[in-house]
Formats: C-alpha cells, structure tokens, sequence
C-alpha cells in the first residue's frame, strides 16, 4: 500500500471508504477508524469530504464562498460547527453551545456528520504525519470544476446524478474501472453500510487529491486561514 501516491475518502455508515489508484487499476477499501486508514497507507496525499479547520465562531470563508460557487446548490455545503461544539455528547448539547456563543442552532444533518469530524480533527492534531498529508475537500466543488464550473444539479443520491457525476469522471478514468468498482461495492457491501454515492464521491476526492499532488489544484478560502489548532480553513479543487 506505501506505493499508493493518493487517495480519496469518503464518509459512510461503515466508517471511511477510500479510493486509490495503482499502476492504472483502481480499488477501494473501507475502515471503521479514520486513523487507520491512515495507517494502512502511510504516504498518501488524503483528499478527505470532512471539514477540517473548526472556526471558534462565525462561518468559515471557505464554506461561504464554496456555497456562492455552487448556486443554487449550495445548501450541500454544510457549515463546519464550531470548534466549542464539536465533541458534545448530545445534539442538544451542540446547539447550546453554539447558541450561547451565536444565537444559532445546529441542523440535524451538521450534527449527523459531528462525530465523523471529531474523529478527524483529533486524529490531525496528534498526529503531525497525517496532518501534512490530508486536504479538505468537497466533492460538489470538485465536480463542478471538472464541469466548466456549473455545478451538477441532480442529486447525488439520484439515477440521473450518479449518471452525471460518472460521466464527468470518465474525463480523467476509463468508465469500465469505475463500473467494475462499483459492481464490487454492491457484491461486498449493503447499501446501509456504504453506498454507491459514497464511493463516487471518494473518486471524485482522488480525483483532486491526485491535483493537489501534482501541484494542480486550486482551493476556496485559502490555506493562510487557519484555526486556533493551525489546521487550515480550506476546501481544495
């Protein structure tokens, strides 16, 4: 796996799915525990779809401007929570927290997504080896990028938007490699354990990962913007 220059990662019920590509085959793994994934490729550029700089308060500029870029789409970038209320126990204990601080509350789908930025925030500020290694992504910005910068206005979890999103991917890969992906995905998986737009979307992370890597890509709110931890405030294209 050390040889494995990339990868992308997606969130889903089983934990983290990843996409790699190794000597023009494509694969993917799934792992409960970020940091173990990780682990089992300890070289990789990770380009993650998981907020990575936590704002103490008020909205990131990087949520904020990839929202006005995909419009009118942009409800599918959600708001990273504050850093206060990252690790609260219970979602009313996160909207306390964050009303105290702004006067707001949390939707339900913010604090769905909590933990999994909790398990990657901590996993980054213990870890200086992974922390060098790992990019916000959103996989939205991604798309509409290889889009002429229109974003995909079907949803993702629709026919017609995974039918989309895989032909704007066969402009970088060849379309029997990610049907052979996904035909795997659905002989080893349940869809309550990862899902077929789980999978697409951690390609289309490789996808920018593979830009960053090869000092191609660009970002929205710009890696100067930072969190009190240092980690950026940055989504990478």
């Amino acid at each position: 796996m050390s040889k494995v220059s990339a990868i992308g990662v997606d969130g889903c019920p089983a934990g983290w799915i990843a996409v790699h590509e190794h000597g023009g085959d494509f694969d993917f793994v799934v792992e409960e525990h970020f940091e173990a994934l990780a682990e089992r490729f300890p070289t990789a550029f990770i380009g993650i779809d998981i907020p990575i700089g936590l704002p103490d308060k008020d909205a990131r500029a990087c949520d904020l401007e990839a929202r006005k870029r995909l419009k009118p789409r942009g409800s599918t970038v959600f708001p990273a929570p504050l850093r206060a209320a990252v690790n609260a126990s219970s979602y009313e204990e996160a909207c306390a927290i964050r009303e105290k601080i702004e006067g707001k509350r949390y939707s339900r789908q913010v604090w769905n997504i909590m933990p999994k930025i909790a398990e990657v925030d901590a996993c980054l500020r213990k870890n200086d080896s992974v922390r060098g290694r790992t990019y916000e992504v959103h996989p939205e910005l991604s798309f509409a990028h290889m889009n002429q910068e229109s974003p995909v206005l079907h949803s993702k979890r629709t026919p017609e938007g995974q039918e989309e999103r895989l032909g704007l991917l066969t402009l970088a890969w060849r379309r029997e490699w990610l049907d052979a992906m996904l035909s795997k995905l659905e002989e080893n998986y349940h869809r309550k354990d990862v899902n077929a737009d789980d999978l697409i979307d951690a390609v289309a992370c490789l996808w920018t990962a593979q830009r960053i890597l090869s000092w191609q890509s660009g970002w929205v709110g710009g890696p100067e913007h930072r969190d009190a931890h240092d980690l950026p405030m940055a989504i990478y294209i």
